[in-house]
């Protein structure tokens, strides 16, 4: 008995009477194919998607979807032909506001949070050099006095 056989995940962006529309087909998940992606990716999100041959999917998809709805910058983007559950997560997803600033900022340390963080690097050096020398002399020592173990 063999395994039935899974579509590779598709998506094929096409221009229908002048709207962007993007059909996906195939078996979305995480663990499975990289998606097969076919036409040029439209400055605009897609206005209507098409999913008569979409399969089962993960987080994968929606991922997918709301990196390119983000990207063509449409908070407020069409989802007119997806599957109720599908829609119902990207609803959920395009409800919360992307915070690029909280993931590309770091924070500024104060003078004296720098200089303790160069302590600790310079202390934690310092006990390596240490800890590596010390299980070197303890090595030669076993080594000649007969106590060595050799693998």
């Amino acid at each position: 008995m063999t395994a039935p056989k899974v579509a590779a995940p598709h998506a094929r962006w096409v221009r229908d009477g002048g709207r962007v529309v993007l059909e996906l087909a195939g078996e979305w998940r995480r663990d499975g194919a990289e998606p097969v992606i076919d036409g040029d990716f439209p400055e605009q999100a897609p206005e209507l998607y098409r999913t008569h041959g979409l399969g089962e999917f993960d987080s994968t998809l929606p991922a997918f979807l709301l990196a390119r709805i983000r990207a063509a910058g449409s908070p407020h983007a069409s989802l007119d032909g997806l599957p109720q559950n599908l829609h119902g997560l990207m609803e959920l997803a395009l409800a919360v506001p992307e915070e690029i600033e909280a993931r590309e900022k770091t924070p500024e340390l104060s003078e004296i949070r720098k200089l303790g963080a160069q302590t600790l690097g310079v202390w934690a050096g310092m006990r390596s050099i240490i800890e590596f020398t010390g299980q070197s002399v303890l090595s030669l020592v076993r080594f000649f006095s007969g106590r060595a173990r050799f693998r």
